[in-house]
């Protein structure tokens, strides 16, 4: 590749404001591999911390009496101040201000949690920014930016604080125009020439975010985020069972037939099922054809298996005709969620025996009920892996219904053998090895076109999975009984899944609450300002089609009410960076604000069941004794005891035994001294009396 020496010099600008630079590939790709090959490390590590964890004794388990060994308390004690210190370490690295708790201060589990959390939400949202602005910058092949932009930016650790002043007479004022990619432009005077001016420019150009699909192709308005209770609407019920009805058979409400001219008389109960397919799933019966036992068919290799890509409504109807004509087909779906109050289907894996299928649902959302044919089709199997949010999602937004399903998750479940659960680990063990990449498991899948990478991630997903099936299956024949009961069990699976109902968010008045539990001390305003923003952020996310955390963070909602700051700006400077719904309803969460100031200030510290600022129990302190009280010291592991030790052969409650050296006891022949209360306080008292004698 060309070196930056061999580079031809920057093209001049007319205004001499602004050059264009070229990439410099080699380099970038060298930077990627490395920070790939870094990003893999650090997965490798946190899973293995995971599998050493798990290993760890759990509270409730044998925690209590491995704790009452003096080694293993004292290691205890050492590795809680080396993992406080080394996770302060990391969260100081990445520029949080967050501080933990000091182990010797007796801090407790969910103390620690919260912290963590409250570093990971600042963490996660800047990283939000570097994300939004790679992705614009990914829109043209050169990248025209301020000549002032062109140094380093900068990583001081205050660059939260810097950020929390930006204002939108800041982005005005910038001295340049920014064009990334010939997008949009934001125009200003003077010079940039401190970094936190640089920082402000970056902030201003990831505001300029794209069109969000519901807008752009226009499905916005089907998208219901109200609290009532979701209703599919169905303009054709595909493959309905015609109800049988018991003649002479009439069900008489003498209750309801108070509130009407005479008694009610259902014919039929069909009207107040919630789901459509209740009656069909009730009596579908598994075909005997998917039973047997067959020859595993293999998959293709997926450079020469056909890829077709559907987003018109033709190709949407040919795809149907082929579904229809199918045994069998694999299905997977990639959702997002951040810029959605519900979340939203942005794509569609489909495969059969010899064809991929992706289907781009944001230019087809009106038609893609049309699917619900070959989907609720019960002679047709679906073939899942992991399919509990999958079938709901294809009722909130398209209204399509799934029978005869084969989840390979839980056919893995209820064989038995496996360990792991994931599609990758499946592909892994039954298509010779293949690795399946994972990295985009979190991508943005709202990107249009989709970039070639996605595509593959995608493909993946379904090309292997019908074979995974037939594996499966067999494996399930081989070890269940001759009524293939493991086979069976599988599809009853299926059929349970198949009746999950999607089911709306509700508003929880009071889930504020358990955003600070214990470990702030709220008075009543700060407690009716955090009650009134958790409802005004619901209530915007819905309207906004928007999800809470892209409204307002957690930490940044909790950080408002308890500063409770006197003016607009005070709010923007709690918020870091500012979120752009909050800059639109500053006036808003302004006077949510001016009213808690405005309220009687109570001395004691109050939880407010409502938002209206009611006085509820002052638990404070209650809560505390009893953390104090349910705190695991050494000779509470000893004395709470989960073990039953009245097969014993001996009286236990002899006093004297306490004292005797464990070289003088006796009468204990019938069982190992090492399996008694009783020599675990001896043991103790042992080494009390040697530390006494010293």
């Amino acid at each position: 590749g060309m070196t930056s020496r061999d580079a031809p010099p920057p093209v001049g600008d007319p205004d001499g404001d602004c050059f264009v630079v070229d990439k410099d590939e080699t380099r970038r790709k060298e930077k990627a591999a490395k920070e790939k090959e870094l990003a893999k490390k650090v997965m490798v590590s946190s899973a293995a911390l995971v599998r050493a964890s798990n290993g760890l004794p759990k509270t409730g388990d044998n925690y209590e009496l491995m704790r009452s060994f003096g080694a293993f308390s004292e290691l205890v004690e050492q590795q809680e101040k080396r993992v406080v210190n080394l996770i302060s370490r990391v969260l100081s690295s990445a520029g949080s201000r967050v501080r933990l708790p000091r182990v010797d201060r007796g801090a407790d589990f969910e103390h620690f949690y919260d912290r963590v959390v409250e570093a990971n939400d600042g963490i996660v949202e800047r990283a939000g920014i570097v994300l939004d602005e790679l992705e614009r910058s990914r829109r043209g092949v050169q990248v025209k930016v301020p000549r002032a932009v062109i140094d380093a930016e900068s990583t001081r650790r205050s660059l939260a604080s810097d950020m929390g002043g930006v204002r939108s007479t800041t982005i005005a004022g910038l001295g340049a125009r920014l064009s990334i990619g010939g997008g949009d432009t934001v125009a200003g005077n003077g010079d940039l020439q401190t970094a936190k001016q640089r920082d402000q420019a970056r902030i201003a150009r990831v505001s300029a975010t794209t069109v969000k699909p519901q807008k752009a192709f226009g499905f916005g308005a089907s998208i219901d985020n109200s609290s009532s209770k979701f209703l599919p609407i169905m303009k054709q019920k595909h493959h309905a069972m015609e109800r049988r009805r018991v003649e002479g058979l009439v069900v008489r409400d003498e209750e309801g037939a108070e509130r009407v001219n005479s008694s009610s008389v259902f014919a039929s109960d069909e009207a107040v099922e919630a789901h459509p397919y209740s009656y069909e799933l009730d009596h579908d019966e598994c075909p005997e054809e998917q039973l047997k036992s067959e020859e595993p068919q293999k998959y293709g290799v997926m450079d020469s298996t056909p890829l077709t890509v559907v987003d018109t409504l033709e190709g949407l109807k040919k795809l149907v005709e082929t579904l229809n004509k199918e045994m069998e087909f694999a299905v997977d779906l990639e959702a997002h969620s951040h810029r959605s109050f519900a979340g939203i289907v942005c794509l569609m894996q489909i495969s059969t025996r010899g064809e991929d299928f992706i289907v781009d649902p944001f230019p087809l959302w009106s038609h893609m009920h049309l699917l619900n044919q070959p989907f609720s089709d019960p002679n047709i199997l679906k073939v899942f892996h992991g399919a509990d949010y999958d079938v709901v999602w294809l009722q909130r937004d398209f209204n399509i219904f799934v029978r005869n399903v084969f989840d390979t998750y839980r056919a893995m479940k209820r064989e038995g053998t496996w360990t792991k659960f994931s599609l990758a680990a499946l592909v892994e063990k039954y298509c010779e090895g293949k690795q399946l990449q994972k990295e985009y498991q979190l991508a943005d899948w709202r990107v249009r076109p989709l970039p070639a990478e996605y595509v593959a991630y995608a493909r993946g997903d379904t090309h292997y999975l019908l074979y995974c099936k037939d594996m499966l299956r067999e494996r399930l024949l081989e070890t269940g009984n001759d009524q293939a009961n493991l086979l069976r069990a599988v599809y009853t699976d299926g059929v349970e899944l198949s009746r999950k109902l999607y089911e709306k968010a509700e508003f929880d008045v009071d889930g504020y609450r358990s955003l600070i539990g214990t470990r702030k001390n709220f008075n009543n305003r700060q407690l009716y300002a955090l009650a009134e923003l958790w409802r005004w952020r619901d209530a915007t996310a819905r309207e906004e089609d928007e999800s809470t955390a892209y409204v307002l963070p957690n930490h940044m909602m909790i950080h408002i009410a308890e500063a409770l700051p006197r003016e607009m700006q005070g709010i923007l400077a709690c918020c870091s960076p500012v979120p752009l719904l909050v800059k639109q309803h500053l006036l808003q969460l302004h006077r949510i604000i001016y009213a808690a100031r405005d309220r009687p200030l109570e001395k004691t510290v109050t939880l407010s069941s409502r938002a209206t600022g009611t006085q509820g129990a002052d638990r404070g302190l209650f809560e505390a004794m009893i953390d104090e009280a349910n705190r695991m010291t050494k000779i509470k592991s000893v004395l709470r005891s989960s073990l039953d030790f009245t097969h014993c052969a001996f009286n236990e409650e002899i006093g004297s035994m306490l004292g005797m050296k464990e070289e003088d006891k006796i009468g204990v022949d019938e069982k190992p001294v090492t399996d008694t209360f009783l020599s675990v306080i001896g043991v103790f008292r042992v080494e009390e009396e040697k530390k006494e004698e010293k």
